[in-house]
């Protein structure tokens, strides 16, 4: 591979269901990464929606309103818009474990508030469709998060299904599927 460098911004939202439409982010997190200097600045946030969150998702993406509240937590806002484009810069692609869905939640939040969405790449990185060989193989039952956590051995630490998780364990995962993928020059 010749010294140029490549970069990327991986990104996630927890929600209060799958229709972007109808449900609200929880929680955010972006953080660059580049294929010479790695991880790089995170940006991350805690959100209150205004639509209540079933108990079932809570259970799932760790949401507490009481302890939102205590961190300061506010419902989706310019603040949190200008967070996510100080990384989502013109044209970048942005990368993660289905990142059309997180994509989606964050240009109806923009939209909700009236603010227009960073002109992003077309294309987009996702772990799972990199990992698609290996389920065609039957080295993986699945290409979602959970799966690719599980084959490459990343535990999470606690923190999956949460919005800064997710993205390190994204990055962990697109990492090693770079690797299992890695071709020898000459």
């Amino acid at each position: 591979m010749s010294g140029q460098d490549f970069q990327v911004v991986f990104l996630d939202t927890e929600t209060t269901g799958l229709d972007p439409s109808k449900d609200q982010i929880v929680s955010f997190a972006l953080r660059t990464w580049s294929l010479l200097e790695g991880k790089g600045p995170e940006v991350a946030a805690l959100v209150l929606p205004s639509v209540p969150v079933p108990p079932q998702v809570a259970a799932i993406n760790h949401y507490d309103e009481g302890a939102w509240r205590q961190l300061g937590a506010q419902p989706f806002c310019a603040v949190h818009a200008d967070m996510i484009r100080e990384l989502l810069q013109d044209k970048c692609i942005v990368a993660g474990s289905n990142p059309r869905f997180d994509v989606d939640f964050l240009r109806w939040e923009f939209w909700r508030i009236g603010c227009a969405f960073p002109k992003i790449s077309h294309r987009m990185i996702d772990t799972g469709a990199m990992s698609a060989p290996l389920l065609v193989i039957g080295h993986i039952k699945g290409t979602g998060l959970d799966s690719l956590r599980d084959y490459f051995g990343i535990n999470g630490n606690g923190h999956a299904h949460t919005a800064s998780g997710d993205v390190l364990d994204s990055i962990e995962v697109f990492e090693a599927l770079l690797q299992a993928f890695l071709v020898k020059e000459g």
